[in-house]
């Protein structure tokens, strides 16, 4: 192998060429967490460490990349009739697609001027009680439709956190991707303060992908205080 991507899927096939519960099971468990463990932290470390300013002008330079999320930029905020729905509303035909948050209580989402420089707002989600989970999906069926199989995709944003501390094992901030299994990224959830951080998660769609409806959710679970989103994409590698 020599990809990320690869090495994820010799260790994977591995696993199922072997009986379930084998010392061959425990033996490749051990060399993942040994080897692949290891350079996974060290991708999403790198990914992480592009500069916010790095990250605008690459946006910038590359109008043709196409952002899948409707309303990534979070310009259209929920109304009255709609709280929980951040998105696209057209008058013949109703709700277009964007943004629906859970109803959890203690938990619960604004769009704010909060963002980094030349990002003109953000989601912010605030969770205060003991909540598993909260999140604002967004369905891709209506207006993109099945992810293609085996295929590269990558999701970036500009994340801030304040106070984010988690009340149980694993809990924090991410984003869940589903295409044709649950991903979730970044491998170790975010938790702390920070200033505004530039994100980056890229992966290959599974060989199912035609036979679900993909989704991508922000989340913050197992956890409380607050995280900002600012301008999400969701973008297929050419």
């Amino acid at each position: 192998p020599e990809t990320l991507a690869e090495w994820k899927g010799f260790f994977a096939a591995a696993v199922s060429r072997v009986p379930s519960g084998s010392l061959e099971v425990r033996r490749i468990a051990l060399m993942k967490r040994e080897f692949l463990d290891p350079l996974v932290k060290k991708s999403e470390a790198y990914l992480a460490t592009i500069s916010i300013e790095d990250a605008l002008r690459d946006r910038a330079a590359h109008p043709e990349r196409k952002n899948l999320l409707l309303n990534g930029d979070f310009a259209v905020g929920p109304t009255e009739r709609a709280p929980r729905h951040v998105g696209i509303f057209e008058p013949k035909r109703g709700w277009t697609g964007g943004w629906i948050a859970m109803d959890v209580p203690g938990a619960g989402f604004e769009i704010v001027p909060d963002a980094p420089k030349g990002v003109a707002r953000s989601l912010r989600i605030t969770v205060t009680g003991k909540s598993k989970r909260y999140e604002l999906s967004q369905n891709l069926m209506g207006h993109v439709g099945h992810l293609k199989p085996n295929t590269r995709y990558r999701f970036s944003a500009f994340v801030k956190l304040d106070n984010v501390v988690a009340h149980s094992r694993g809990g924090g901030a991410g984003v869940r991707i589903w295409d044709d299994h649950n991903r979730y990224f970044p491998q170790a959830s975010l938790v702390g303060t920070t200033g505004w951080i530039h994100q980056c998660y890229e992966f290959v769609s599974g060989p199912d992908t035609e036979k679900f409806q993909p989704t991508v959710s922000l989340q913050l679970c197992g956890a409380t205080g607050s995280v900002y989103f600012a301008d999400a994409r969701f973008e297929e590698i050419k």
